[in-house]
């Protein structure tokens, strides 16, 4: 009798952490294509824009395109180099936050990237 009870509880579990899981995926998806909104509009400006600046555009948009790719390590190590430039640039934190979070799924470390962003 307990052990049908608990399997009901675990499928309620299961589920509930599936719509979870698609919920910060498709935030995710929001997320990742405002910031790609928001690089248009930067490169526009980029004539006015220091080299630095520049440097850290190009981290973040090729962490970016190795995070689509699922070459994820490759998507952390720029990110690491972009926040290198400027460790305030809260972006590239949640960028990592989310590739370790949801695609490494190294829980520990995307809550100390995540403290950072907080």
């Amino acid at each position: 009798m307990l052990g049908s009870s608990w399997n009901g509880i675990e499928v309620m579990f299961e589920s509930e952490r599936e719509q979870i899981l698609r919920n910060v995926v498709e935030r995710r998806r929001i997320l990742k294509k405002a910031q790609l909104t928001y690089d248009k509009k930067r490169r526009q400006d980029m004539q006015q824009d220091s080299g630095a600046e520049k440097a850290l555009l190009a981290w973040i948009n090729k962490g970016y395109t190795f995070d689509e790719l699922h070459r994820y390590e490759d998507a952390i190590e720029c990110y690491d180099n972009a926040l290198e430039i400027s460790s305030n640039y809260k972006y590239a934190w949640m960028l990592k936050g989310l590739t370790l979070l949801l695609d490494l799924e190294r829980y520990e470390e995307a809550t100390q990237v995540v403290s950072v962003i907080f």
